[in-house]
């Protein structure tokens, strides 16, 4: 089967974009329940409670699901997938770094009546990411790209790190406000902008010793 790549999300860039997260995620859910998943730290925030008192208010049925701490893995994926099954979540709405993201991403995958429930059965490329529940992706760190990306990195059940690929891995919104780094710790925005920099310096240099060497 082909399966067609559009590469870029939709995105709403900016300062405040994030109050347009109620609204679109209202809409995105057509009537049926909400999932946040979002990390333990962003849970615990401003940030974190205002999301949620602010979906809550639009009077749409909303849980929250927060997955273990440490990078995402087949089990922490599979917890946010049935949180959302029986939840009857219409959309899964992802908060916090690429971890948390790379979380919602799958779980939405596999909370799809037509999706595998295991992340497992993705492994490798061994199935195509094709059918999803919508998702909404909000990064509160830089570097990753995990809010656009079509891969989720995860940890399989013995700890190796694999992947899974496909188009419905793209979120059907991402919101970039840059309010959601400046609203942690101050050591965090600073870690995210090495996480982003340091990939640009590499790639530089990269392409400036390729040039010098034809």
């Amino acid at each position: 089967m082909l399966h067609q790549i559009d590469a870029v999300p939709a995105l709403a860039l900016g300062e405040n974009a994030l109050q347009m997260l109620p609204e679109a995620a209202e809409t995105r859910a057509k009537g049926a329940p909400i999932l946040l998943s979002c990390d333990a730290g962003v849970a615990e925030t401003a940030l974190g409670a205002g999301l949620e008192a602010a979906v809550r208010a639009r009077k749409t049925p909303f849980a929250r699901h927060v997955p273990a701490l440490g990078e995402p893995s087949a089990a922490s994926i599979s917890a946010a997938a049935e949180a959302a099954r029986v939840r009857n979540a219409g959309l899964i709405v992802g908060l916090g770094g690429g971890s948390a993201l790379d979380i919602a991403k799958m779980a939405a995958v596999c909370a799809h009546p037509e999706g595998a429930s295991d992340p497992m059965s993705y492994a490798l490329g061994a199935r195509v990411l094709d059918v999803s529940l919508p998702k909404i992706l909000v990064p509160t760190t830089a570097g990753t790209g995990a809010e656009a990306a079509s891969t989720c990195v995860f940890a399989a059940p013995d700890g190796r790190k694999t992947w899974a690929w496909g188009p419905a891995a793209k979120p059907s919104l991402a919101i970039l406000d840059p309010s959601a780094t400046a609203s942690l710790p101050p050591h965090l925005p600073a870690w995210c902008a090495h996480d982003a920099f340091l990939p640009a310096i590499e790639a530089a240099q990269a392409s400036e010793d390729r040039g010098a060497h034809v």
